[in-house]
Formats: C-alpha cells, sequence, structure tokens
C-alpha cells in the first residue's frame, strides 16, 4: 500500500496521523495551494520512502491481490461517510503487507478537512474496533503490527480526546461512557487524580509545556465531571 502522508505509531486515541506524541513519527508529501501559488509540503523523510502503520485517505493505492486475496473491504458499518475509512483498510493491510510514504508523486490538496463532531465520532468508532491492537506501532522493515504498553503519551493522547469531545458538544452521558469503558477509568477516583497532578509537575522540566497545560486541563476537567459540576 502507497500513500502521500502517514504515521508508523498510534497512541490509544488516536487523533490524527502527525499528532500522536512520538518522534519522527509522520511523513508527507503534497502540494498546498498558498496566496502565492503552490507549495510543496514535504517533511519527515529520512529516504525515499517512509514506512508506516496508517495512510491519509487524501491520495493512497493498493495491490489488487491484497483487495481480492485477502477480502479486504472499506467498513461502510463502522465507518460511514467520510473520515476513518483510510485508518481502517491500512489497519486492516499493516497487518498483512507493508505500507509505505512516498515522496515521488505530487498531488494538489485542495482541502485541509474539517475536525467536527462526526470526525470525533468515527475516531471513537475506530478506537472502539480496534482497541485490542492499541496502542501499537511498525518497526521498520518489517510487515505487522506491534503492540505497545501503555505510556504517558496515551494519557496525554486520552485528555485531549476528552476535551475534543467537551468542545464539539457531546454530552456528559457520551464523555463518561468513554471514560469508563478506557482502562484510564481506574484514575477517576479523585485522590488517584491528584497524584497524577503531582506526577505531571514533576515532569515540567521534560514536557512542552503545551502537552502539560491541556493534560493540566483535562485532570480539572475530570474531577469538575466526578464532583457533578457542569461544564
Amino acid at each position: 500500500m502507497l500513500g502521500l502522508a502517514g504515521g508508523s505509531s498510534f497512541t490509544m486515541f488516536p487523533l490524527f496521523w502527525g499528532l500522536n506524541y512520538h518522534v519522527d513519527d509522520s511523513a508527507i508529501c503534497l502540494v498546498e495551494l498558498q496566496k502565492d501559488g503552490p507549495s510543496v509540503v514535504r517533511r519527515g523523510f529520512k529516504k525515499d520512502t517512509k514506512q508506516a502503520l496508517i495512510v491519509d485517505g487524501f491520495w493512497f493505492c493498493v495491490r489488487k491481490e491484497l483487495i481480492t486475496q485477502h477480502h479486504i473491504t472499506f467498513d461502510s458499518n463502522n465507518f460511514k461517510g467520510f473520515h476513518r475509512y483510510d485508518y481502517d483498510i491500512s489497519f486492516q493491510i499493516a497487518q498483512l503487507a507493508k505500507i509505505m510514504v512516498v515522496q515521488d508523486i505530487l498531488i494538489i490538496h485542495y482541502s485541509s478537512g474539517s475536525r467536527k463532531k462526526e470526525w470525533l465520532q468515527a475516531t471513537l468508532d475506530f478506537h472502539n474496533k480496534w482497541k485490542a491492537l492499541l496502542p501499537c506501532k511498525i518497526e521498520e522493515g518489517k510487515s505487522g503490527i506491534t503492540k505497545l504498553e501503555k505510556s504517558d503519551a496515551d494519557l496525554v493522547a486520552f485528555s485531549t480526546f476528552i476535551l475534543m469531545m467537551k468542545k464539539l458538544d457531546f454530552n456528559r452521558s457520551e464523555i463518561v461512557q468513554v471514560i469508563r469503558q478506557n482502562q484510564f477509568a481506574a484514575n477517576s477516583k479523585i485522590k488517584k487524580i491528584n497524584k497524577l497532578k503531582l506526577k505531571l509537575i514533576a515532569l515540567m522540566p521534560y514536557l512542552p509545556y503545551s502537552v502539560l497545560l491541556h493534560t493540566s486541563n483535562f485532570l480539572s476537567f475530570l474531577i469538575d465531571l466526578i464532583k457533578g459540576r457542569k461544564f
């Protein structure tokens, strides 16, 4: 499978192939229309190609025999509309063959997409379908998905996801359901959350300020949620 943008690892709640809190994780090659004309965006490549776990759906191609022999399909039952079908078909293929991001094909990408409630719901649907494999990565030069242990990066990704649910007007019961279904629900007792805050303070010299800020905001929001405060 070939694509023009993608990432090689996923946290427990993968919001975006380029936002997974891992270094050297993603690569992209496309043409964007700027005010002064077309501009080539090319980054993340150390060689001509980069192996990936998923590729973005604005363009990809797959060998016909992968589709016919292994019954690779677009899952229209779980993914309706224009979101996360690319993640899903990438995960199907990654277990059978290599996925590569290339930089010798130039395509104009006219739209940066939209991140609305439907987009986040599709991300949740993807998580629910593939959570047994998450978090995970692709090892360079190998096919197949490697399961990872949960880390602080997963807590950051999870906090981002929950705060985006709040921003995109998911209701309280929907948010609580996601928290309870996730293994981070063990942190839902206020004492444990406060311990996480202390841990976060200890990490201050090592984490970017933006990461610290939204993780701290998430923990404060989680306390409000548990106490039944309005948000």
